[in-house]
């Protein structure tokens, strides 16, 4: 049987609760950045937490307004950020954030 061609695509739904409050940071750049983190679950796995971020303003707007243990669904995409401090080189993988809205969970 042939494989299905499929297109190469990075979206990624995170569906879970707020697990910080949302902090807003001002890059060297001057670029606003708000990260937070997502608690999620995976059936038999106990919980874990997933780096967020976004840059977009009509996400930030919504993201300030949430306090931890809130339902959300995100949009996004994987990313991978590397930056230089100290003379020393970082790197941190996180979901880019392009789309929040609060939901409900199943239990």
């Amino acid at each position: 049987m042939p494989q299905q061609l499929l297109p190469q695509t990075n979206n990624v739904d995170v569906i879970g609760t707020l697990a910080s409050v949302p902090i807003l940071r001002e890059l060297a750049d001057g670029e606003v950045v708000l990260q937070w983190r997502m608690k999620v679950c995976v059936e038999g796995e106990p919980p874990t937490s997933i780096p967020c971020a976004t840059r977009q303003s009509s996400v930030i707007k919504k993201m300030e307004k949430f306090e931890p243990g809130v339902a959300l669904a995100l949009k996004g995409s994987v990313v991978s950020r590397y930056w230089v401090s100290a003379g020393a080189t970082g790197s941190r993988v996180e979901v880019a954030v392009t789309s929040a809205e609060k939901c409900r969970l199943a239990s």
